[in-house]
């Protein structure tokens, strides 16, 4: 019996104009039983894993082209077409482009930061433009 069913049976047997109280423990129960009986199985597990274009768009908040065109430049090197259609991205190369799209953003420095560190000197904008590209 699935959590829902078990929380429709509840509900049945419950006044229609009252509130229904359950213990913390039996909330508890029944929640790891649903895990225990929704748990994937292996074979499950790694198809689960892989990701489609458009799963992969929505988690980047990127048109589906730009997923593709990060597919064409390499950004995802274990990418396959599945039944030589559509492209699957496995989980760990989402993972790693995340982990490097992490890292350039924590490296790049702010113009406010250059100027307080004096890296800038009176050059303006041309300055910054070109302390950015030695960066």
């Amino acid at each position: 019996m699935t959590l829902l069913e078990r929380l429709s049976a509840l509900a049945e047997s419950a006044d229609p104009n009252g509130s229904v109280t359950v213990s913390v423990a039996w909330l508890r129960e029944q929640l790891a039983a649903e895990r225990c009986s929704s748990a994937p199985t292996a074979r499950q597990a790694t198809t689960d894993i892989d990701l489609t274009v458009p799963e992969v768009a929505t988690l980047f908040k990127r048109a589906k082209s730009t997923i593709r065109t990060w597919i064409a430049a390499g950004e995802f090197p274990n990418a396959y077409r599945f039944h030589d259609r559509e492209w699957r991205i496995p989980q760990s190369d989402v993972n790693a482009l995340q982990q490097r799209q992490r890292e350039a953003r924590s490296s790049k420095i702010t113009r406010r930061q250059a100027e307080k560190r004096g890296d800038l000197g009176s050059g303006g904008l041309a300055a910054w433009r070109n302390y950015v590209r030695r960066a």
